[in-house]
């Protein structure tokens, strides 16, 4: 990567930062709807106690919101990178 010129530095760490978004917002949308869809199972009482909603929201919506969150911490990895990248220039 030293070979590379900033620019080229640059463009990699902004596409990555898009594809990055983009992926944790899907996941955070993706929980959301699988949230709902728990809470909808619950008031058809195709879910009958409080702990089966807790292990279906458990098993399905955290699993996604887990991931949305770890994306968003790469994230701001990639955010920190570009600002020593920047650093360095100056």
């Amino acid at each position: 990567m030293k070979n590379d010129t900033y620019e080229d530095q640059k463009s990699k760490i902004e596409s990555n930062v898009k594809t990055i978004t983009i992926l944790s917002i899907v996941f955070g949308i993706a929980g959301l709807l699988l949230l709902i869809w728990g809470v909808y199972l619950k008031y058809k009482n195709e879910i009958q106690t409080y702990g089966e909603f807790g292990d279906f929201v458990s098993g399905t919506a955290v699993a996604s919101f887990t991931l949305a969150s770890i994306l968003l911490i790469y994230l701001a990895f990639l955010g920190q990178k570009k600002q020593l990248l920047i650093q360095e220039i100056i």
